[in-house]
Parts: structure tokens; C-alpha cells; sequence
């Protein structure tokens, strides 16, 4: 889509098929535990302390044939939590744990050999293990099955087959399948177009703090896709995605700073999310380069040192996951 007022260009998300890593599973079961005896209140050095432990725990464990401790300690390795970050060896005790039935693995492994993480990317044997977990009900790689559904990635392109798989994920509450299918809907690639549809699943992601699904959601609000055309809602969208560092949702912002579409016009602003941005996303560095010629030098100045503020808040946001 382009721009309501100006040359510059707003971009929509590329809304489903995001594959999604499973690790964050089992480490969210770690903070719980970490909670509990205390680990979160201590320094630094005390908590390497504790990562190194827990890493021999499991791997003595892991070493008798634990599948659970097998897994764990592939998350150890993957992390580079109590143990140097080695991919291949983190893949070999995914594989371990994955072939005596442990869903967490399962699903990892199948991630691992769709982006060739420790292992040669093969996404046969990726679907091969995603479908192991997934029919062990994991909505993580539900999800991501769906996706290779979708793109016909490891299996044929079926996207019924994608539907059925995304929403069984999105059922579960998981917050990227949610946003996978309202893409579905969006585009009617298995099943009938519903922009309303669309709309209310991309905002279960987005109420989950998903940013696909808030820039997805705000793109829904600007062009009125299931929702009443409302650009004060899509910038708060957009800027919730933006603050978590989606560059689509970041360059859609920093044109509506500079069409005064939701918010006061303000090119610093706009040049500052475009420079933000701009270093992993082309359409934005276009715009950024176009709207400096058309500021002074003080105006530019500004807008580099807002990028840099920008960078530390997202930073700081993405480190406390988001929030």
C-alpha cells in the first residue's frame, strides 16, 4: 500500500508463516524455578554460578539416558548457558531426547534442521520432527508445521493443511499462530477472505505482546481491513510492534509522522524511525535517504541523536521481554 498524502511508502507486514523457536518453552520453566529458590536476586557472577550447576546436573543425567535432562542440556548448549554456545552439540542432544519421545525436543530439533542450526538445513526432516511434536499436541510446532504447509517447505503446499494446523496452535493461545491465521484469513489462502476474522486474530497475537500481530493489526486500522479506518489506533499499534524492534511496523510509523496520519506531523520523528529501521529494511532506508534532503542540517542532527534514543529504549524493552 502507499502513503496517504506523499511519495513516501508504508509497507505491510508479511503477516503468517513465521517459524518460531521453542526454547523459550523450557526456559520459562527454569525462571519459575529460579524465582523460587531466589536465583533472580543475585549478582551476576552468582548467577553464571548457577547456570554452570544446573548445566552438570544435566549432563550427568543426561548422560544416563535421562530424556529430560538430554534436552535440557541441548538447551544449555544452545543458550551457552553453564557451557560454551555449540549448536552442533546442542542439536545432538535434541536428537537424543527426540528420538526417546520428548515433545520440547522434538519440536527444537525439527527448528534446528528447518534453519540449519547445528545441523544441514533439510526441511523434510525438519516437518518429519515438527510432526512428531505437533501430534503430541505442541502448538509451537503446530505452528510451524502449518507454515511449511503453507510455503510447501518439506511437503507439498496445501492451505488447508496450513489452516488446520495454525489454528489448532492458535487454540492453545499460541500467539504467532494466532497472527499466522489471521493472515490466512487476510489473503483467503484456506479458507474464505474475512477481513473481520483476519482483524480479531491478529489482535489475539497483538493482546499477547505478539509484534507481527500489532503491526498486522495496525495495517488493519489504517486501511480499515475488519475494523473502522482509524489512524490514532494504528499508530498505537504500530508503535507497540515499532518499540519491539518490527522494522515494518517501524518504517509504517515514521510515515505516518510525515502524513500527520494518527499523530502531529514530525519529520525528526519520522526520519528517526526510518534510520531505525533502515539498517535491516530497504523501503525505510529509501525513505530516510528521501526525507534528508528535504531537512536542515540541525533537523538531521536531531533525528540522529532520537535514533540513537529510539535504539537504547528498544533495547532496553526487547531486554525485559517487551514490557
Amino acid at each position: 500500500m502507499s502513503s496517504r498524502k506523499s511519495g513516501f511508502r508504508l509497507n505491510r507486514p508479511s503477516p503468517h508463516a513465521r517459524l518460531a523457536d521453542v526454547k523459550c518453552k523450557v526456559f520459562q520453566l527454569y525462571l519459575i524455578l529460579w524465582m523460587l529458590f531466589g536465583f533472580l536476586s543475585i549478582g551476576r557472577g552468582q548467577q553464571t554460578d548457577a547456570f554452570r550447576q544446573q548445566f552438570l546436573e544435566y549432563k550427568a543425567r543426561a548422560e544416563k539416558g535421562e530424556a529430560e535432562a538430554q534436552a535440557n542440556l541441548g538447551f544449555c548448549y544452545y543458550k551457552g548457558q553453564g557451557v560454551e554456545r555449540d549448536m552442533t552439540v546442542a542439536a545432538t542432544w535434541f536428537g537424543k531426547a527426540a528420538e526417546q519421545n520428548n515433545v520440547l525436543a522434538q519440536a527444537q530439533l525439527g527448528y534446528a534442521y528447518y534453519n540449519g542450526r547445528g545441523v544441514e538445513s533439510d526441511y523434510a526432516k525438519a516437518v518429519q520432527w515438527y510432526r512428531r511434536a505437533a501430534d503430541q499436541n505442541n502448538a509451537v510446532a503446530q505452528s510451524n508445521l502449518g507454515a511449511c504447509y503453507e510455503h510447501g517447505h518439506g511437503v507439498e503446499k496445501n492451505y488447508n493443511l496450513a489452516v488446520n494446523w495454525y489454528r489448532q496452535a492458535a487454540d492453545q493461545n499460541y500467539a504467532m499462530a494466532q497472527n499466522n491465521l489471521g493472515g490466512c484469513y487476510e489473503h483467503g489462502l484456506g479458507v474464505e477472505k474475512d477481513y473481520a476474522a483476519a482483524a480479531m486474530w491478529y489482535r489475539k497475537a497483538a493482546d499477547q505482546n505478539n509484534a507481527v500481530g500489532q503491526s498486522n493489526l495496525g495495517a488493519c486500522y489504517f486501511n480499515g481491513l475488519g475494523v473502522e479506518m482509524d489512524y490514532v489506533e494504528a499508530v498505537k499499534w504500530y508503535r507497540k510492534a515499532a518499540d519491539q524492534n518490527n522494522a515494518v511496523a517501524q518504517n509504517n510509523l515514521g510515515a505516518c509522522y510525515v502524513n500527520a496520519l494518527g499523530v502531529k506531523r514530525d519529520l525528526v520523528e519520522a526520519y528517526a524511525w526510518w534510520n531505525v529501521a533502515g539498517t535491516i529494511f530497504d523501503t525505510a532506508a529509501k525513505n530516510r535517504n528521501a526525507l534528508a534532503a528535504k531537512l536542515s542540517s540541525q533537523q538531521v542532527s536531531d533525528a540522529k541523536r532520537r535514533t540513537q534514543e529510539l535504539r537504547s529504549m528498544i533495547e532496553t524493552k526487547i531486554t525485559n521481554g517487551g514490557r
